[in-house]
């Protein structure tokens, strides 16, 4: 069998051709089986050829070669797998037309789906490993209307010069006037990859027949469990490239993202009242040219949910979080902060158009000894209300009353993390929407928030925004 693709794109400013002009050639051959049982076996060779500009015409610029093999196995009810295997070498035809270095680089991808026991165990799994090169990242900030960025400048030292350890992923939308740009240069590494996800449902209602006092109790529980681990490494270390579970102060990790979430449920499909228990872990690393970058998120927590009536619900949640902070390049932005905390919430909702609702809020963060010792103590009392008419639209708002006593340094990063964005003493905070649909297929929505301090003026943010849906 045969395949091939081809595209030849010219742009033309003022008769002259410009820079986003390019032309690629796909070619594939390959043999396959044709079997009944739809498993498939793929055995194909490949070659793309690409041209960029080259003052007034588009010149051949690279070459590249892929032979592979391709499997797929979906002849069973409760399991189907698929698995590819690619080998690909790059050739540079003329380096003065791009920067992009000449290697060799290998892919593999496997990905099944299993379902056991009548469905009471189902996963699914996904693995890929290759190497290639990979290009050093740096970045800039730069200024955006406000509420349409993710940063926000703070000048902590007070000389009028944006600085990147002064940036911070904003705590409210006024604040959010920068976004973080990666911005291009020559430096690539050799690199090794290797990506993991795992996801396992467990359902004890499927796995236990209920019949005995204990059955009964086992049938109430499910636990979902979701597992995503992406690293890259300069040295080809299997055990350190495939272990999700391996330190990321290694030097040879260039970058990282580990994820896992664990949820175990009680009674999670009754009307009465259910129990969670949580976990989370988070990890990310990045090398920069500046130096590497690294920030991890444990957390331990119970949700407890309770419909007193029809009309009342508690919501009560405690939690334990360990947030950490380390860069080479910016050392005062490391922190090693843990926050325990409280949160309880009872709701009244007679019906589908009305919901009030009480919020009260405790928490507790320290900082590691070794990063400053600062501690805050948040209390956090709101109330929130939503209303809603059919043709008039709805309507929701909430206003808080949050004390904070802090010990540390406010005009700092471990400042600004430790305080969510408000500042020393008792704080003010409130939020209005209103969301209405003109016609069949125009949505406006209209939102004000604003936020006062003890020491501080008001801050007041509005937006409107109109969507189209077609």
């Amino acid at each position: 069998m045969y395949k091939r693709q081809n595209e030849n794109n010219r742009f033309f400013s003022a008769d002259t051709l410009s820079n986003n002009s390019y032309r690629f050639y796909d070619w594939k051959v390959y043999l396959e089986n044709y079997d009944s049982s739809r498993n498939r076996v793929q055995i194909f060779y490949q070659e793309r050829y690409d041209w960029f500009k080259d003052r007034s015409i588009l010149k051949k610029a690279t070459k590249a070669i892929s032979p592979g093999l391709m499997v797929g196995i979906s002849s069973r009810k409760n399991f189907n797998l698929n698995y590819s295997l690619a080998y690909r070498m790059l050739q540079i035809s003329d380096s003065s037309l791009t920067n992009i270095l000449p290697e060799n680089s290998l892919a593999s991808r496997l990905n099944y789906n299993l379902k056991l026991l009548k469905g009471g165990i189902n996963t699914n799994s996904f693995l890929e490993i290759g190497s290639g090169l990979e290009l050093q990242k740096e970045f800039i900030y730069i200024e955006v209307p406000a509420g349409q960025g993710v940063y926000t400048w703070n000048d902590y030292n007070d000389n009028g010069i944006k600085e990147l350890n002064e940036f911070e992923i904003a705590a409210f939308s006024d604040q959010a006037t920068y976004i973080r740009v990666f911005t291009p240069n020559n430096n690539y590494v050799k690199i090794y990859s290797f990506q993991y996800n795992q996801n396992l449902n467990i359902d004890f209602r499927k796995l236990i027949k209920g019949k005995t006092l204990v059955e009964k109790f086992m049938n109430k529980f499910y636990n979902q469990t979701a597992v995503n681990t992406q690293k890259k490494t300069n040295d080809l270390d299997l055990a350190t490239l495939v272990n999700p579970l391996v330190n990321a102060d290694n030097p040879i990790i260039q970058q990282m993202s580990n994820s896992l979430r664990n949820s175990l449920f009680f009674n999670r499909s009754s009307s009465k009242y259910s129990v969670e228990l949580v976990t989370q872990l988070f990890a990310n690393k990045n090398l920069l040219i500046n130096g590497t970058d690294f920030r991890s998120t444990g957390k331990d927590q119970i949700k407890f949910r309770w419909n007193l009536n029809k009309s009342f619900m508690l919501n009560s949640q405690v939690s334990k979080e360990i947030k950490k902070n380390s860069s080479t390049y910016m050392i005062n932005r490391n922190y090693d902060i843990e926050n325990k905390e409280i949160n309880n919430r009872i709701s009244f909702q007679p019906n589908t158009l009305f919901r009030v609702a009480v919020n009260g809020r405790y928490s507790e963060k320290r900082n590691s000894i070794n990063y400053g010792n600062e501690k805050a103590f948040i209390k956090d009392i709101g109330v929130e209300l939503r209303r809603s008419k059919r043709d008039k639209g709805l309507l929701n708002g909430e206003i808080h009353l949050v004390d904070i006593n802090y010990n540390g340094e406010s005009s700092s990063t471990i400042g600004f993390e430790m305080l969510e964005g408000l500042q020393l003493g008792k704080n003010i905070t409130w939020k209005l929407g209103f969301q209405k649909n003109m016609s069949n297929n125009i949505q406006i929505s209209i939102n004000y928030n604003g936020r006062k301090s003890e020491e501080n003026r008001a801050i007041h943010t509005g937006s409107m925004q109109m969507r189209a849906f077609f």
